[in-house]
Formats: C-alpha cells, sequence, structure tokens
C-alpha cells in the first residue's frame, strides 16, 4: 500500500472508527473474521517478502504456499500480484526451478565394445616440441577404454584421423 493510502485509512480510522481498519500502538491492522492483519506499506515491503520467501527459514516456497503464508498475518493491496511478481523474479528460484515438459531418462543402449563411443578435445594446452596443442579422448560406452592422442589442431580433419587410425583400424 503506498504512503497516501496508508495515511488515508489510518486517519480516518482515527477520526471515524472505521469497522474494518484499527489501530493498536501506532499500527493500522486490517480486521478480518476475528484476526487482525498487519497492514504493509510499499517501503516495508521487500523486507516481508524477504522473510517470507528468501530467508533460510522460508524455503524459497512457489507462489500459492508464500501467498498463503503471507495472507495469515499481512494485508497490502494487490498482495497476490505482488508476491506472483517477487518470486518470478527471485534469482535462487529461476536457477533452480521446476522441470518444464516430459523429463524422463531414456537410457542409451549399448550392444558390444566399441558399438558406441564418445569424443572430445581436452586444450588448448602449452604447445609441446611436435607443435601438439590439443588431446583428443574417445571413450567407448561399454568397456569405458580410453583412447587418447595428442594433435595438433582441434578440428574435424584431426578427428577423422584418429578415428581412423586409432579407433576403426585398431578396434572395427
Amino acid at each position: 500500500m503506498n504512503e497516501g493510502e496508508y495515511k488515508k485509512i489510518y486517519e480516518n480510522v482515527e477520526n471515524n472508527g472505521e469497522k474494518n481498519y484499527q489501530i493498536i500502538k501506532g499500527i493500522l491492522y486490517k480486521t478480518k473474521e476475528n484476526e487482525n492483519l498487519r497492514v504493509i506499506r510499499r517501503f516495508e515491503l521487500e523486507g516481508v517478502m524477504y522473510m517470507m520467501h528468501d530467508h533460510p527459514t522460508a524455503a524459497h516456497f512457489g507462489i500459492n504456499a508464500t501467498y498463503k503464508k503471507i495472507k495469515e498475518r499481512y494485508y497490502w493491496k494487490n498482495m497476490k500480484r505482488d508476491v506472483e511478481e517477487y518470486i518470478k523474479t527471485c534469482n535462487q528460484c529461476q536457477k533452480r526451478g521446476k522441470p518444464v515438459g516430459d523429463n524422463e531418462l531414456h537410457p542409451i543402449e549399448v550392444k558390444e565394445p566399441f558399438y558406441q563411443i564418445g569424443i572430445d578435445f581436452v586444450g588448448p594446452l602449452p604447445r609441446t616440441q611436435k607443435g601438439n596443442k590439443y588431446i583428443i579422448v574417445a571413450m567407448d560406452y561399454f568397456t569405458k577404454w580410453p583412447e587418447a592422442r595428442a594433435v595438433k589442431e582441434a578440428n574435424a580433419k584431426e578427428t577423422s584421423e584418429f578415428i581412423m587410425d586409432d579407433i576403426i583400424c585398431r578396434h572395427g
């Protein structure tokens, strides 16, 4: 709630004794079903959101859980929208987030040695006396047998020569 609205309601309660609000020890509360909900001003909003969502004891719950927890104690206009916006911009929640879509694991079926291999380059490394700067590494998915060779460049030509010489000619 912005400061102008808060002061207007506060003065109205002081002067007219509005039935939906009351002042306790100088703090404005909204009365709802025999409960007093503290009315939050705009500048207090960040602190409330931090305590109810980001604090280590708050556990970064989702929009609905955080909203439910906040509305048990506090009140301000557009509370649901503010909670939703805050959580959608929470850095930790964005990193962790809920998985979207079908996320089943599909195991890779490996039938025999050197049926399927993984290849990657290591480097760039300090240049050797022979001018090599990278290491190409292949790993057999079935046996976990590694093959490696030092190469000058990390390119398709070196990769194809490595596959032919060190994989196909040696292992079939």
